[in-house]
């Protein structure tokens, strides 16, 4: 009744692998004389990662409300008392059910909002923020390669084509980006025309060969955006830095590389010297913020 499709088990065991297996939105556990093999079932229920939200509701006699209390410490929800009232049973579990859809709903909106929270709603890579933190944590313990990505005269695709035809040609170039990388490298977009790829514990060969082909990716067939052809390149400045090297010196120095690709022609990959590891005076809290101004010419 009531759209309410049932399943029973007559075991606490089966019990338990049925409800871990399924998709069900509530587990009604009916006390039985000491109450002992249920209320290991609710107790079970609770630990076990695929019930550990199921709404639990428990059946009693009258001379059971110890056993009730004890289920509730053991992380039951409710209890309904024999003889059973259909109505109040039905209730009882309609409350339950509207409560785990709500958190469920509540679950996916924290979940979305997390995920937008580290995420360019552009190009659908990671942000600013968590390739940061991300670097951060990886310099904590290893080395990190770090390759920073400046898309050549976007300007003049913004000037000529219009800022529709500059988001798509981002997008564009995120995804070739993505495509040419692993699954464990962190890509994301850093600031405007900027993006940031983060390769934890690369050596620098292995490094420079994923700048070069990154940068071939790009330049090796025209972006097709708005029924035109579009010629696009980006210049990378790669620095390989040593665990314990900060974030900021990290970037500083695969920025200072970036310049020198800037300035020796563009399109290319340009290695960081051991002067340009160097502390800009800004403390990491501070660089979630988008970067300010640069005075490359693109």
């Amino acid at each position: 009744a009531d759209g309410v499709v049932v399943q029973t088990a007559t075991e606490s065991e089966a019990a338990r692998k049925t409800l871990a297996e399924g998709n069900f939105d509530l587990a009604v556990l009916c006390l039985a004389g000491e109450g002992g093999d249920v209320l290991r079932l609710a107790s079970r229920l609770r630990a076990q990662g695929a019930t550990r939200d199921l709404p639990v509701l428990l059946a009693a006699d009258t001379s059971q409300r110890g056993l009730v209390l004890r289920g509730f410490d053991l992380g039951a929800n409710d209890h309904v008392l024999r003889p059973i009232d259909p109505n109040e049973l039905r209730a009882r579990a309609r409350n339950q059910i509207r409560r785990k859809r709500y958190q469920e709903r509540l679950r996916a909106d924290l979940d979305r909002s997390l995920e937008m929270a580290v995420t360019d709603p552009l190009t659908g890579l990671r942000n600013r923020r968590y390739v940061r933190r991300h670097l951060d944590g990886v310099l904590r313990g290893t080395d990190a390669a770090v390759l920073l990505l400046d898309v050549d005269r976007f300007k003049s695709i913004n000037d000529s084509y219009g800022h529709p035809a500059g988001d798509a040609a981002l997008r564009e170039v995120a995804n070739r980006l993505k495509a040419h990388l692993r699954a464990a490298d962190v890509v994301a977009r850093y600031g405007g025309e900027e993006f940031m790829v983060v390769l934890a514990g690369a050596p620098t060969d292995y490094a420079t060969m994923v700048a070069e082909r990154l940068c071939a990716s790009l330049s090796a067939s025209p972006f097709e955006i708005a029924g035109t052809q579009l010629r696009v390149t980006a210049s990378i400045g790669l620095a390989v830095a040593p665990p314990g090297t900060s974030v900021n010196a990290a970037v500083a120095a695969a920025d200072a590389a970036l310049y020198r690709a800037k300035e020796a022609g563009r399109n290319r990959v340009t290695q960081a010297l051991p002067e340009d590891f160097v502390e800009d005076g800004t403390s990491d809290q501070l660089q979630d913020a988008p970067p300010p101004p640069k005075l490359r010419t693109g």
